[in-house]
């Protein structure tokens, strides 16, 4: 028996095949009070709780109460007269079937998500916010998500915020509103905590440019040297590590490397040719990329200068070092909202994922903010992975608590270490709180 938890107003009708559903839950839409009706196998209703009587009653496809006939109405099939003591308001309750669910389940792998229909009238806002205080939830998201989901999170930021959030929520479930390896740092610092992730297939192009097993053969190589790995990596790539960094704090957790100790940074040749610069530190570099901020075009860019001879042109040091070699600004996702927050100039041309330019404009809304084009057809250069989250998907993965991050417990242990060093070290340079 599947249980159907949705509010007043907030549903979808859906064909109903095969065994119907029991233990619906509806509710008033003026009032905090719950009824409670079951619908048995042979999809008659039968009164479970509250005080109206019911009879029993075929169910065809979705229920409305009527405030004008004080009767309840079977959408496309029929109308009974099972009377109520008191008017409602008009409001719908979707039947779902167990056959439903379990299908999206059984996809749930292969798709990466769970594929069921949400009413296109259904307030998602309002839901979310819903299912938040319910269920004690906390949504975390990543600057690269579209707008609408940056709105409705509890917290938006870079991977080093995101982490250190999701080390100090007294959150019963956190919503990783990311990619695959966000939630699993999520995970990783709050084991005992549920983490969902809207879509299972929203994994990162740089993470997957270091598979651990290949990774592991490379280190044995350098067996004198220390492992600093970029937080955009997977799980099992932590515990081949020693120190985590990201773009906010690398330069920090290089420095803090006595400089007699050799380092292998990984995953990004790009981060780490920055930081050799930026350092003078002879690192050894995997020979991993992020394809967001390798496919910029110089040539693009050098005439959208030359159009916007006012705008500054900032970067993240993900990108290529000749794109970078272009920057009035070269900074980490966070580094470049303070810049454009704090800097006179009120032109901007950004060369990096266009998700951060919402929160730039919500911040500076008198000053104009340009996506730095790639080497396609495209205007921007949109993270694919980013974007696979939708509205639809975090609803319903937070209505159903699916799909879930799980870790085995080795691959927490031991990769949690160079997590909370990261964190320390973060600490001890003043870019934010320890983990307590």
């Amino acid at each position: 028996m599947f249980v159907l938890k949705q509010a007043a107003h907030a549903v979808a009708a859906e064909e109903a095949r095969g065994q119907y559903v029991g233990d619906v839950y509806l509710a008033h839409p003026l009032e905090p009070v719950f009824m409670y009706i079951e619908v048995n196998s042979d999809g008659y209703i039968i009164q479970q709780h509250g005080q109206n009587p019911f009879r029993a009653t075929k169910v065809g496809y979705s229920i409305a109460w009527s405030a004008n006939s004080r009767a309840v109405s079977l959408f496309r099939k029929c109308t009974f007269a099972a009377l109520l003591p008191f008017a409602l308001p008009k409001l719908t309750l979707a039947i779902m079937t167990t056959d439903l669910l379990s299908r999206a389940m059984q996809n749930l792998e292969r798709k990466g998500f769970l594929d069921i229909e949400v009413d296109p009238e259904l307030d998602l806002v309002a839901e979310i916010q819903r299912l938040k205080r319910e269920k004690n939830a906390i949504i975390l998201a990543h600057y690269y998500q579209d707008s609408e989901i940056q709105d409705v999170a509890d917290f938006i930021g870079d991977s080093l915020g995101l982490s250190q959030k999701a080390a100090q929520t007294d959150a019963d479930i956190i919503v990783f509103a990311g990619v695959h390896f966000m939630a699993e740092t999520a995970k990783m610092l709050s084991p005992q905590k549920k983490v969902l992730l809207p879509d299972l297939k929203a994994g990162c192009s740089l993470a997957d440019s270091c598979p651990p097993h290949l990774f592991r053969k490379f280190k044995e190589k350098y067996p004198d040297h220390i492992v600093v790995s970029y937080i955009n990596c997977s799980a099992e790539l932590k515990t081949l590590t020693d120190i985590c960094c990201t773009s906010t704090n690398a330069l920090a957790i290089i420095e803090s490397i006595p400089k007699e100790q050799p380092i292998i940074f990984a995953p990004d040749k790009n981060l780490g040719a920055y930081l050799i610069k930026k350092t003078g530190r002879d690192m050894v570099l995997w020979n991993g990329s992020c394809m967001v901020h390798e496919i910029f075009s110089h040539e693009r860019i050098v005439k959208l200068k030359a159009r916007h001879p006012n705008a500054k042109f900032i970067a993240h040091p993900e990108c290529e070092p000749h794109i970078l070699e272009m920057a009035d600004f070269i900074g980490s996702t966070t580094g470049l909202l303070k810049f454009t927050i704090n800097d006179s100039a009120t032109e901007y041309i950004v060369a990096t994922e266009p998700g951060i330019i919402h929160q730039m404009q919500k911040a500076s809304p008198h000053k104009t903010f340009i996506p730095a084009p790639p080497q396609n057809n495209c205007a921007c250069n949109e993270c694919p992975h980013m974007k696979r989250n939708t509205m639809e998907k975090l609803y319903l993965c937070m209505q159903y608590e699916q799909p879930e991050i799980t870790l085995p417990d080795w691959v927490i242990e031991q990769g949690v270490r160079s997590i909370n060093r990261m964190l320390e070290i973060s600490e001890k340079a003043g870019l934010g709180l320890k983990r307590d």
